[in-house]
């Protein structure tokens, strides 16, 4: 079974929201089936542990969808087997209506980024076309105009109009196809670096506000996670009438929340700026915590992990990777890390419960050892996971490349090191589960091998070496 389709019975008994997860069981003809559960996402669990899906979806519309529900997903799609990892990609579809919901399952065609934009620094050699908005030096604009060859990034300062409007007008007049975003968040705004100038969420719309104009907004925003009113923030901007980012919801992109906090999380409402940005923001998928970033593992992890594979792994893989490496982290730190769980880190350690469990577990206690704890479950992704979006691997080869066949008994990866090959490793994650699954030959290889998934830290190839895994199933 390649895709499983969860939802809760009040979305199944919703006509217009039971037409996607309808849609979602039809894109996948004799490959797909759909489960409804009550209260809990873990009422599925038998069903799942049988039927071992690739792929796992839950459709609900924002209200039905928390920082909880992310938590319980991250947990349940590691139990259908024995080991402690990741069984496969999942995601969650959801919009500001059945419809927006829709344009996200009736994505089919995989998407080649090649325009990017984001509020944090990144390789814009990558893409076409890119900006970022430096979240390190105020005021700084790194552009690659169309048809630039490398090394022809265009920097300047700011205008008076402020940050928030270069990022208007890069969105709308190069319709960019990744987004990579750090500096402030909450689950209904993202400040610009430094302060200047914020996009605010509300009715479906991106509306963008001057740096002057973030004051005002802070009045009611209520701290750090928005305690304020959503009948507020409506007469704050009726108020102000600010504009808005043009509708792009045609324009298929990926969102990668690398350094913002609560930009993952629906608040349960319609409102939010993850529901704006699948729905009228034209994004597919999208990676975000639901809690305050601290550590950073998940989101920069997804990040980088996204870029540096040059096209190798798509952006679901690239999320799903991460969160195997941190596993792999704790687990080669201390296995009793996993027994210690929280949903927000921050709130846990002031919870003396929180202390006992640290202490019953016998945890050193240092940041890296919270750090992981807190990154582990608290990170969502959005979207149909089987849907592909990847950097351009042929414009922008990998330093590795891995190329997979299927063998009588496994499969076997050729790989084939680049002139700039250092020994870094790879993933890939099987398109079937491969019981008790070994690989031959692979002594020298620093590797975890799951019956989902091999993970190889580092390989000893050189530069221009050539080599075969084959990974064979051990059950008989």
């Amino acid at each position: 079974m390649d895709m499983a389709v969860l939802m809760p019975a009040g979305a199944a008994k919703d006509p217009e929201w039971r037409k996607v997860g309808e849609a979602l069981v039809a894109k996948y003809p004799g490959e797909a089936r759909a489960f409804t559960y009550e209260w809990h996402v873990a009422e599925t669990l038998p069903a799942l542990r049988k039927l071992r899906p690739r792929h796992l979806v839950l459709a609900a519309p924002p209200e039905l969808v928390s920082r909880e529900l992310v938590y319980d997903l991250n947990r349940l799609t590691r139990r259908f087997d024995d080991d402690p990892y990741g069984d496969c990609l999942w995601g969650i579809v959801t919009g500001y209506t059945p419809a927006d919901a829709l344009r996200l399952v009736n994505e089919r065609a995989p998407l080649v980024v090649k325009r990017g934009l984001g509020t944090t620094g990144f390789d814009t050699g990558l893409f076409e076309s890119a900006m970022f908005l430096s979240d390190g030096q105020d005021g700084l604009i790194t552009r690659r105009p169309p048809g630039a060859k490398a090394n022809e990034d265009e920097k300047r300062e700011k205008n008076d109009e402020g940050f928030a409007f270069e990022f208007q007008k890069f969105w709308e007049q190069e319709k960019p196809q990744f987004l990579v975003t750090s500096s402030h968040a909450t689950q209904y705004n993202l400040e610009m670096p430094f302060g200047n100038g914020l996009i605010v969420s509300l009715d479906n719309k991106f509306h963008v506000l001057r740096r002057d104009q973030l004051p005002g907004f802070a009045r009611f925003l209520g701290g750090v996670m928005f305690q304020g009113r959503e009948a507020d923030l409506e007469s704050f901007l009726a108020k102000e009438k600010p504009p808005v980012l043009a509708d792009a919801s045609a324009e298929p992109k990926v969102w990668n929340g690398a350094g913002n906090c609560l930009l993952g999380d629906t608040r349960r409402s319609r409102n939010s700026m993850v529901v704006t940005a699948l729905s009228s923001g034209g994004v597919r998928q999208l990676v975000g915590y639901t809690v305050t970033t601290w550590y950073g593992n998940m989101g920069w992890g997804s990040f980088g992990r996204f870029l540096g594979c040059r096209g190798r792994n798509t952006f679901a893989e690239s999320f799903f990777f991460t969160n195997q490496a941190l596993l792999d982290d704790s687990l080669r730190r201390d296995p009793k890390m996993l027994e210690v769980n929280d949903a927000d880190i921050q709130a846990a350690q002031r919870n003396p419960a929180f202390a006992e469990a640290l202490q019953r577990a016998g945890l050193k206690v240092d940041k890296d050892v919270l750090g992981l704890i807190h990154d582990r479950d608290v990170v969502a992704f959005y979207g149909d996971p089987r849907w592909e979006a990847r950097i351009d691997g042929q414009a922008h080869p990998p330093a590795l490349r891995v190329t997979a066949r299927k063998a009588a008994t496994g499969l076997e990866l050729q790989l084939e090191a680049g002139p700039d090959y250092k020994g870094d490793g790879f993933d890939w994650f099987f398109p079937s589960v491969i019981p008790a699954p070994k690989l031959e030959d692979g002594a020298d290889i620093d590797a975890l091998l799951t019956d989902d998934f091999l993970m190889v830290r580092k390989t000893p190839l050189k530069p221009g070496e050539k080599r075969i895994l084959r990974i064979v199933s051990g059950a008989h």
